[in-house]
């Protein structure tokens, strides 16, 4: 998602910058805007700030790097034009294959593996249209029911907790039945819990 789109004004610029995510992953193997916290993601879209952090870019070379830099150019206006993003001299220099038999493609290789781009932009999506499609009033009951189900208070929500409300409202069995398939839905990460931000979902989910 470009920071336009989320403002719900954006042209064709907005796939230039999805040009340039996908191109920051298949670089070092994990996107530019990464977070275990979907409402974190969003913000670090909206500034559109980014690092190269060493240990995966440190044989990348600047070019692709100014690459990528500018592809990920927060205002579209500034953004190179599809043409123009064609003539980069990092594009132009590698017409041909690179080796990808080196200590720096093998990690980035592996880094895809583990990375699931298509739950987490779509959860990221997700959190970011039901809070801003949800009224004050509704995130206020969100919160209210959040703390009540609880019951430790470390601000997430255990299977246990979730069945223990569950079961206020149907059988045990139907309730376990039931929070088994939210787990299985929202809890991507495998953690075991569910934060707030998981917690949103499933009123995207499970309305």
């Amino acid at each position: 998602m470009a920071p336009e789109v989320l403002k719900g004004k954006y042209d064709q610029k907005c796939d230039i910058w999805s040009c340039g995510v996908i191109c920051y992953i298949l670089l070092c193997g994990y996107p530019p805007f990464n977070d275990r916290n979907d409402h974190v993601i969003v913000e670090k879209i909206k500034k559109g700030e980014f690092e190269f952090p060493h240990e995966e870019w440190g044989n990348v070379s600047g070019e692709a790097k100014d690459f990528v830099r500018k592809l990920l150019t927060i205002e579209p206006e500034s953004r190179p034009s599809a043409t123009d993003a064609l003539k980069h001299p990092w594009i132009l220099k590698r017409r041909k294959t690179d080796n990808l038999n080196n200590p720096q493609s093998e990690k980035a290789l592996l880094n895809l593996r583990t990375f699931r781009a298509d739950r987490k932009i779509q959860q990221a999506t997700w959190v970011y249209l039901v809070s801003y499609l949800s009224t004050r009033e509704e995130k206020n009951e969100l919160m209210k029911t959040f703390k009540a189900l609880d019951l430790n208070g470390d601000g997430q929500l255990s299977r246990d907790e979730l069945i223990a409300g569950y079961e206020k409202i149907m059988a045990p069995k139907e309730a376990e039945r039931e929070v088994d398939n939210i787990m299985a839905t929202v809890d991507t990460n495998k953690s075991g819990y569910i934060d707030y931000s998981g917690f949103y979902l499933l009123n995207f989910y499970f309305p």
